[in-house]
């Protein structure tokens, strides 16, 4: 008996120390763990962000930099703070009042034990090029419009950049141990546009002298947009003041559809020519056409006489265009319309595109000849926007081909090399011989029509002017939407430059000036 309750005592205590020792080591395990973690204080100094590159892989954003700090609360890190920072100091100062490691806004030549240096680029710059295109970035650093929009899970990077302290029980940074950095702000991946940033500088510039409106430089071959402005501009650094402005300066106006008017007559004119109508066909202009009860005026009350279609275009005659779209009827014009793709949104990445346009039916153009007289001179139901003025005015630029218009060249990876993005071959639209014609004519246009303002200073160019009915007033006035969209040099073109000016006084006075100055700049830049 007395054997079984030894052998009974031997086994419970057994059991209990067998338990003690478990429970023992679980808590050592959680205490070993809780103290490790207290061991490591770590700082987030920035999320980097990829870049956003022009055509020749220059930086659009984070052209510029500041600096920050990590360091930790010691002698060394005030005096340095105390000697470099001048204004900074108090901040950094009140910053290390805790005792625990923080960041601080540094200067270049910034070094105090255990402390790390860091060259922050700053996303957008005080006179940000491209706004509109590049779009903007809210406080937690997502995408908002334009290309950081479009890309914001390609530009956002995985890994932020750390700086772990190893500290006491109180947080401070124990002495001697040097702190471990994690991350890079050295990044490369990112989006390359088809933009040229000299272009672009040169056109913004041009742009100015706008007060509303958008400037388009496309490669007339290939349909890439070399410059993109809209106008008014805004400041990425000052959003609060361009969302309170009523001239809506957050609007890409470059994407935004408006009343053509008689830069339409290229189109109507090329589907002429190529349906067979010769450019000597004559008409009479006696200052007014009547269609129906309905009377259509020549911007030149007296009428231009007899015009051929070179005279015609050159001198923006409405009433010859009237009669040569009866001749030839809505479907063609249409036809040419659709296959540009006036109809369609101009898509540039899965969240970055310019609106449709807007076309009258062909049954309404048909059974309605007012409505077909409107649409021979860009009035009436017609919308584009500057991008499609812009792929229009390309195919007689480029013998006869539709572009399909591209703002993305390319995606950069992580070790430099860059895969093509979204790339469309031209498309024959309209013969070389109808497109070379109306090239032809709209050289005319500027050496002796009403787009001689447009003329550049050195080698020649071809365009068309519009003034355009928008169809509402402004303080009591009719507006009128202003273009003139030509191509630059006129041997063998290279450059399509599309103007709009809303609410301006002419094509000829308001865009055209603007047009010759891209010019000029191009030529100083890639001619001379």
């Amino acid at each position: 008996m007395k054997k079984r309750a030894l052998s009974l005592f031997i086994a419970v205590t057994l059991m209990f120390l067998t338990s003690s020792w478990r429970i023992y080591d679980i808590v050592s395990d959680a205490d070993l763990s809780a103290a490790s973690s207290q061991m490591s204080y770590k700082l987030t100094v920035t999320s980097p962000r990829g870049n956003i590159y022009d055509r020749n892989l220059r930086k659009l954003v984070a052209q510029q930099s500041r600096y920050l700090a990590a360091v930790p609360s010691n002698l060394s890190t005030l005096n340095e703070i105390d000697s470099k920072l001048g204004d900074y100091a108090k901040v950094a100062r009140d910053a290390l009042k805790s005792g625990k490691p923080t960041v601080i806004e540094a200067v270049s030549d910034f070094a105090a034990e255990q402390s790390v240096l860091f060259s922050i680029p700053i996303r957008y710059s005080d006179n940000q090029l491209a706004s509109h295109v590049i779009g903007y970035t809210d406080g937690s650093g997502q995408g908002v419009t334009g290309i950081e929009y479009a890309f914001d899970k390609l530009l956002t990077c995985e890994e932020d950049v750390t700086v772990t302290y190893t500290v006491d029980a109180n947080g401070r940074a124990l002495s001697g141990v040097e702190p471990t950095v994690s991350g890079t702000t050295n990044i490369k991946t990112g989006v390359v546009l088809t933009l040229d940033s000299s272009i672009q500088r040169i056109t913004e510039q041009a742009a100015n002298s706008i007060e509303k409106g958008a400037v388009v430089v496309m490669n007339a071959k290939s349909g890439e947009i070399l410059a993109l402005a809209s106008r008014p501009d805004y400041s990425p650094l000052n959003l609060a003041d361009a969302l309170k402005s009523d001239s809506s300066p957050l609007i890409n106006r470059a994407f935004s559809a408006y009343n053509v008017g008689s830069v339409f007559k290229i189109l109507v004119a090329a589907a002429a020519v190529d349906s067979g109508v010769g450019r000597s066909a004559t008409y009479t202009c006696n200052g007014n056409v009547k269609i129906g009860t309905n009377t259509f005026n020549c911007h030149n009350l007296s009428g231009h006489g007899e015009v051929d279609m070179t005279a015609a275009l050159a001198n923006s005659c409405n009433p010859y265009f009237i009669n040569l779209a009866s001749k030839i009827g809505a479907k063609d014009i249409l036809s040419l319309c659709q296959k540009l793709r006036f109809n369609e949104k101009k898509s540039f990445a899965d969240r970055l595109f310019a609106v449709s346009g807007r076309l009258p039916s062909e049954e309404k153009l048909s059974s309605q000849p007012a409505a077909l007289a409107n649409f021979s001179f860009g009035q009436g139901e017609l919308l584009l926007t500057p991008i499609d003025v812009a792929v229009m005015t390309a195919m007689i630029a480029n013998g006869g081909y539709r572009v399909s218009p591209r703002l993305v060249s390319g995606i950069m990876l992580a070790d430099g090399s860059i895969s093509e993005y979204m790339s469309e071959s031209p498309q024959r639209v309209i013969s070389e011989k109808a497109a070379d014609t109306v090239a032809e004519m709209m050289t005319a246009v500027i050496s002796g029509g009403t787009g001689s303002s447009a003329a550049p200073t050195y080698l020649s160019a071809g365009g068309k002017t519009a003034t355009a009915e928008a169809g509402y007033k402004s303080n009591g006035q009719p507006v009128n939407q202003c273009w003139f969209s030509g191509f630059y040099p006129a041997e063998n073109p290279e450059y399509v430059i599309t103007v709009l000016a809303e609410n301006g006084v002419s094509g000829s006075r308001t865009a055209a000036p603007v047009f010759r100055s891209v010019c000029d700049g191009i030529y100083e830049l890639y001619y001379s």
